[in-house]
Order: structure tokens, then C-alpha cells, then sequence
């Protein structure tokens, strides 16, 4: 079983990302702040990150930053209410495999979490 980490620091989100997935077959874990992403991100048991971009006091690009300096090389589903195109601009660099724009329905995200997991 593939398993997702969902950082996000809105614990409803996170919860509701959390049951939709695991109705899909995947095993979740949480963060709720970048740091604690990053924790889970080196302990390496994670196979697939969706996070928010706004991570409480870090965003998404530091997290990014961070996981790059640690040659970290992991799927990222990157969520944000950004415009797509400039998020994707901006994340590029950093090997976001894909953004999913909110609002998003619950096919296209585990769509997404599918197709870049495979």
C-alpha cells in the first residue's frame, strides 16, 4: 500500500484529504506544519507528498528548498488557490510533479495522486 503524507495546516482539510485517499487504497500520514512534513519526509517512509502551499509559517517553496538541499527526491502534489500556471512557473525548479487548483473535485484529486504515484 502506497502511502501519502498530506501536509496541511487546516486539520479539517487534512482529515477529509485523509478519508477520501484512504477509501482509495492508500495509507495517509499527517503534518501539520512544514517542519513536521519534513520529519516524516527523512524518517523515508513516505512514497508521495500533497501539501498545501501555505504550510502555517513556512510555504511550500521553503519545504521545497529544504528537501532540495537534502537531496530529497519524492513526488509532490502541490494544492493551492494560486493561479496553476504561476504556481507552476515558480515550482518548477523544485520537481513539483503536479498542482491541483482549488477548488478541485474529489476525482481530480485522486486522479492526480494516482497518476503521479504510478
Amino acid at each position: 500500500m502506497k502511502k501519502v503524507l498530506i501536509i496541511d495546516d487546516d486539520r479539517i482539510i487534512r482529515l477529509l484529504l485523509a478519508k477520501l485517499l484512504n477509501t482509495e487504497g492508500f495509507d495517509v500520514i499527517f503534518a501539520d506544519d512544514g517542519a513536521k512534513g519534513l520529519e516524516k519526509i527523512l524518517s523515508g517512509e513516505v512514497d508521495i507528498i500533497l501539501m498545501d502551499y501555505n504550510l502555517g509559517e513556512m510555504t511550500a517553496l521553503d519545504l521545497l528548498e529544504l528537501m532540495k538541499k537534502n537531496n530529497i527526491s519524492k513526488p509532490v502534489i502541490l494544492i493551492s488557490a494560486f493561479d496553476k500556471k504561476d504556481i507552476e512557473r515558480t515550482t518548477g525548479l523544485f520537481g513539483v510533479n503536479e498542482v491541483v487548483q482549488k477548488p478541485f473535485t474529489n476525482k481530480e484529486l485522486v486522479e492526480t495522486v494516482k497518476k503521479v504515484i504510478n
